[in-house]
C-alpha cells in the first residue's frame, strides 16, 4: 500500500499508522458506511495482535467516524397502524404490505419473493416457510 504520494506505508504491511487507515478509508469515498467499517475491522485486528506483540499500537485509535447517521426508521405507534388500516380497506395491497412487513419482519428484497408456494399449512393453520 502506498500514501498518495505513492510512497510506502510504513516499514512492514501492518505498520499503517494512523496516516495509512485515513487513507484506506479515504478509499471508500462517498461511501462512509463502508469507510468506518473497515477502521472497525482494522482496529479489531490491531486488538488481536498487540497482546501477541506483533505490533505495539493500534493506529485506529483516535480516528472518528465519518459516517453521520440521517436517522433511521421510526416503529409506528398503535395509533398510526390503526390510522393506516382505516384508510387501507380490508384485502388492499397496501394493507397485505403492512401485514407482511409487521408480522415476517423480512426485508423488503424477500417480501417481494413471497407466494403462494412459501404457504404451507400446519395443523389446519396456513403458515409461512
Amino acid at each position: 500500500m502506498t500514501d498518495p504520494e505513492g510512497k510506502r506505508l510504513g516499514n512492514l504491511h501492518y505498520d499503517l499508522g494512523p496516516e495509512g487507515v485515513i487513507h484506506l478509508m479515504d478509499q471508500w469515498q462517498g461511501k462512509t458506511t463502508q469507510a468506518d467499517n473497515s477502521r472497525k475491522a482494522l482496529s479489531a485486528g490491531y486488538r488481536w495482535a498487540i497482546p501477541r506483540g506483533r505490533v505495539k499500537t493500534n493506529p485506529c485509535v483516535g480516528i472518528a467516524n465519518t459516517h453521520k447517521s440521517r436517522g433511521s426508521a421510526k416503529p409506528w405507534t398503535a395509533a398510526e397502524v390503526k390510522t393506516f388500516m382505516a384508510h387501507h380497506p380490508h384485502g388492499s395491497i397496501a394493507r397485505r404490505w403492512l401485514f407482511l412487513a409487521m408480522l415476517t419482519a423480512c426485508r423488503i428484497s424477500d417480501a417481494i419473493t413471497l407466494g403462494r408456494s412459501n404457504e404451507v399449512i400446519r395443523d389446519g393453520i396456513t403458515y409461512l416457510d
